[in-house]
């Protein structure tokens, strides 16, 4: 079992957050990738997620999986903390999400990836 201090760090170095789109419907994604899949498999075990091991592996999640991860690293994250408090404030409006607030969050995460 790996412990929370080192998957943020491998998330600090490795991960990705994402607000995606199709259409008019946004959601959390939340994205690890590396070379060998060893790590991410050990990373799956612990919070679930989909793996993909086609070429680079990656391991993702998705809506409240996302937020649930994020939430069990973000005291020890150092490079995203901003990124991962926007995601979960996303996610935690997700019921009282409309179109204008979605982008916005989409927009502003998005420059917060640029500035760092």
């Amino acid at each position: 079992m790996l412990s929370l201090e080192y998957i943020a760090g491998f998330f600090d170095g490795e991960g990705c957050v994402i607000i995606a789109q199709s259409g008019n419907r946004f959601w959390l994604v939340v994205s690890l990738t590396q070379r060998k899949r060893e790590i991410l498999e050990m990373i799956q075990k612990q919070f679930g997620g989909y793996l993909d091991c086609v070429g680079i592996s990656r391991l993702r999640f998705s809506c409240e999986q996302a937020a649930q991860f994020l939430k069990a690293i973000q005291p020890f994250v150092i490079v995203k903390k901003k990124e991962i408090a926007l995601a979960l404030k996303f996610q935690a409006c997700k019921g009282n999400r409309v179109r204008a607030n979605s982008e916005n969050y989409k927009q502003t995460l998005s420059a917060l990836k640029k500035a760092s």
